[in-house]
Protein backbone atom coordinates (compact mmCIF):
# COMPACT_ATOMS: atom_id res chain seq x y z
CA UNK A 1 0.00 0.00 0.00
CA UNK A 2 1.33 3.53 -0.87
CA UNK A 3 1.70 6.40 1.68
CA UNK A 4 -0.75 9.30 1.01
CA UNK A 5 0.92 12.06 -0.57
CA UNK A 6 0.28 15.26 -2.12
CA UNK A 7 2.85 17.54 -4.85
CA UNK A 8 6.20 16.77 -2.85
CA UNK A 9 4.50 15.98 0.31
CA UNK A 10 4.86 12.53 2.11
CA UNK A 11 2.58 11.57 4.71
CA UNK A 12 4.50 10.06 7.68
CA UNK A 13 1.61 7.40 7.57
CA UNK A 14 -1.50 6.93 5.65
CA UNK A 15 -4.93 8.58 7.68
CA UNK A 16 -6.81 6.87 10.41
CA UNK A 17 -10.04 7.35 8.13
CA UNK A 18 -10.09 7.91 4.21
CA UNK A 19 -12.65 8.38 1.69
CA UNK A 20 -12.58 8.77 -1.69
CA UNK A 21 -16.47 9.56 -3.35
CA UNK A 22 -17.50 9.76 -6.66
CA UNK A 23 -20.93 11.11 -7.82
CA UNK A 24 -23.06 11.30 -11.05
CA UNK A 25 -24.34 14.85 -12.01
CA UNK A 26 -27.94 13.91 -12.58
CA UNK A 27 -30.97 16.16 -13.61
CA UNK A 28 -34.57 15.52 -12.63
CA UNK A 29 -37.51 15.83 -14.32
CA UNK A 30 -41.34 15.46 -13.63
CA UNK A 31 -44.02 15.88 -16.56
CA UNK A 32 -47.55 16.54 -15.13
CA UNK A 33 -47.77 14.37 -12.22
CA UNK A 34 -46.31 11.58 -13.89
CA UNK A 35 -42.68 9.69 -12.87
CA UNK A 36 -39.52 11.44 -12.62
CA UNK A 37 -36.85 11.43 -15.69
CA UNK A 38 -33.22 10.88 -15.27
CA UNK A 39 -30.72 12.25 -16.94
CA UNK A 40 -26.91 11.61 -16.66
CA UNK A 41 -25.13 15.43 -16.98
CA UNK A 42 -21.79 14.13 -16.64
CA UNK A 43 -19.68 13.03 -13.64
CA UNK A 44 -18.71 15.28 -10.34
CA UNK A 45 -15.32 16.15 -9.73
CA UNK A 46 -13.89 12.83 -7.35
CA UNK A 47 -13.43 14.31 -3.25
CA UNK A 48 -10.94 12.89 -1.53
CA UNK A 49 -11.62 13.34 2.30
CA UNK A 50 -10.00 11.87 5.79
CA UNK A 51 -8.47 12.52 8.98
CA UNK A 52 -5.44 11.36 10.76
CA UNK A 53 -3.03 11.50 13.61
CA UNK A 54 0.54 13.15 13.82
CA UNK A 55 2.89 11.86 17.05
CA UNK A 56 5.38 12.53 19.03
CA UNK A 57 7.96 15.77 19.60
CA UNK A 58 7.21 16.80 16.30
CA UNK A 59 3.58 16.27 15.36
CA UNK A 60 2.73 19.98 15.19
CA UNK A 61 5.88 20.64 13.43
CA UNK A 62 4.25 17.80 10.79
CA UNK A 63 0.95 19.50 10.57
CA UNK A 64 2.90 22.97 9.84
CA UNK A 65 4.76 21.33 7.03
CA UNK A 66 1.02 20.15 5.61
CA UNK A 67 -0.51 23.27 6.03
CA UNK A 68 2.14 24.95 3.83
CA UNK A 69 0.86 22.58 1.29
CA UNK A 70 -2.41 23.69 2.13
CA UNK A 71 -1.45 27.36 1.46
CA UNK A 72 0.05 27.03 -2.55
CA UNK A 73 -2.51 28.05 -4.73
CA UNK A 74 -2.03 25.90 -7.57
CA UNK A 75 -3.22 22.20 -7.73
CA UNK A 76 -1.46 18.92 -7.93
CA UNK A 77 -0.58 15.29 -7.94
CA UNK A 78 -2.81 13.61 -5.62
CA UNK A 79 -1.07 10.07 -4.80
CA UNK A 80 -3.73 7.57 -2.91
CA UNK A 81 -3.27 4.60 -1.21
CA UNK A 82 -4.38 2.61 -3.83
CA UNK A 83 -1.60 3.91 -5.89
CA UNK A 84 -4.18 6.09 -7.95
CA UNK A 85 -3.41 9.14 -9.13
CA UNK A 86 -5.54 12.38 -9.85
CA UNK A 87 -4.78 16.25 -10.09
CA UNK A 88 -5.85 17.86 -7.37
CA UNK A 89 -6.86 21.04 -5.11
CA UNK A 90 -6.27 20.94 -1.44
CA UNK A 91 -9.42 22.47 -0.15
CA UNK A 92 -9.55 21.96 2.98
CA UNK A 93 -7.87 21.31 6.14
CA UNK A 94 -8.74 20.78 9.79
CA UNK A 95 -6.68 20.63 13.29
CA UNK A 96 -8.78 19.09 15.81
CA UNK A 97 -7.07 18.49 19.28
CA UNK A 98 -6.41 19.90 22.84
CA UNK A 99 -4.13 22.90 23.14
CA UNK A 100 -0.08 21.24 24.16
CA UNK A 101 -1.78 17.88 23.71
CA UNK A 102 -0.23 15.09 21.52
CA UNK A 103 -1.18 13.41 19.45
CA UNK A 104 -2.69 16.01 16.89
CA UNK A 105 -5.97 15.30 14.98
CA UNK A 106 -5.77 16.62 11.59
CA UNK A 107 -8.76 16.31 9.05
CA UNK A 108 -8.46 17.10 5.11
CA UNK A 109 -10.33 17.66 1.61
CA UNK A 110 -9.06 17.58 -2.03
CA UNK A 111 -11.19 18.14 -4.80
CA UNK A 112 -10.26 16.35 -8.46
CA UNK A 113 -9.51 19.26 -10.68
CA UNK A 114 -11.00 18.42 -13.98
CA UNK A 115 -10.32 20.18 -17.71
CA UNK A 116 -12.78 20.66 -20.74
CA UNK A 117 -11.77 18.55 -23.70
CA UNK A 118 -9.36 20.56 -25.71
CA UNK A 119 -12.19 20.62 -28.23
CA UNK A 120 -14.81 22.39 -25.85
CA UNK A 121 -14.96 25.82 -26.19
CA UNK A 122 -16.25 27.56 -22.63
CA UNK A 123 -18.24 30.60 -23.18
Amino acid sequence: MTILRYKGYILPYNPSYFSVKRSRNLLTYRLHNRKAYVQQAGMNPTVVSGRGLFFGKKAFDEFEKLKAVFNEDSAGSLVLPSGERLNAVFSSLGLIGEAGKEPIEYSFEFVEETRPNSGLTLK
